[in-house]
């Protein structure tokens, strides 16, 4: 369930993206104590030991690794420390732009760290699955046909939009500037059952509660930002088995239950940290 909750992060905090980065974070020679002893590797200056090897290691894959796998993963960090060492000598860490981008990565990583260490959600019980199930058998007894567009900025999707409420044909506007494959096919992508899009909850839930014809609002997923139309509904001939979308409905519950718990914890920290902001200055 831990990859649930990584997904559940990166939406409530914008997580650090990119592994380099990250190890470029950890990497940093005044964060790291290396003891000098089982020398993996040196470069320049920068040692790594053994065991800080075997710890920088993600846990989910500890003790998996194959030898090559490990080489790799050693070769990548000599890479990273390379260009580390060459940045540093550009200078390019005292320029603004980046300390400005460093902070708030260190920043990421601690808020992301301590998401992780408070935030203890507990499994969605058989019970609570098969409540779930029950009151929400309508949606598992259709299906749905649906295109989309789907475009790489927000901006752009707003545009999209805009031209749609103008009036826009829906087909002409996703073969011009859909970047999925269905754009060949004016955006359609078929029908949809509930659990076909689990790993993008946020867009299932959005073609379920449109009606048929309906134009959703924007959604963010992680191949870019979508828009989406419902073509038609029709019922299945039964509804989808109970067993089939066991799996989905308990990722789902999880990720409710974290979600509040993480609601909680930031209202907590409101109530004891002052916070002030002035949307009214953004243009």
């Amino acid at each position: 369930m831990k990859k649930h909750l990584y997904i559940l992060i990166s939406v409530a905090i914008v997580v650090i993206a990119g592994a380099i980065l990250v190890t470029l974070f950890v990497f940093r020679s005044d964060l790291l104590r290396k003891p000098r002893t089982d020398i993996l590797a040196r470069v320049g200056n920068e040692v790594l030991t053994l065991g800080d090897f075997y710890r920088l290691i993600p846990a989910e894959y500890a003790g998996q690794l194959t030898l090559t796998e490990k080489r790799t993963f050693l070769d990548n960090w000599v890479n990273t420390q390379l260009l580390y060492l060459a940045a540093k000598r550009e200078g390019l860490d005292k320029e603004r732009d980046v300390v400005l981008r460093l902070n708030q990565l260190e920043r990421e990583f601690l808020a992301n760290t301590y998401i992780e260490r408070h935030l203890e959600t507990e499994e969605p019980t058989d019970d609570e699955l098969r409540q779930y199930y029950e009151e929400h058998l309508r949606e598992f007894s259709e299906e749905r046909k649906v295109a989309q567009i789907v475009v790489p900025t927000e901006d752009a999707a707003r545009a999209i939009l805009d031209e749609l409420h103008r009036g826009r044909s829906f087909t002409d506007l996703a073969y011009e500037h859909s970047i999925h494959p269905s754009k060949k096919r004016g955006g359609v992508i078929g029908y949809i059952r509930r659990g076909d899009l689990a790993g993008m909850p946020q867009l299932e839930d959005a073609i379920f509660h449109l009606r048929s014809g309906e134009v959703s609002d924007i959604i963010l997923a992680s191949d870019g930002f979508h828009i989406v139309k419902v073509l038609a509904i029709r019922k299945l001939s039964k509804p989808i088995p109970y067993d089939d979308v066991k799996d989905m409905i308990r990722n789902r519950l999880y990720l409710e239950k974290s979600r509040a718990m993480l609601d909680s914890i930031l209202n907590d920290l409101r109530s004891k940290i002052a916070v002030e902001t002035h949307p009214e200055l953004l243009r």
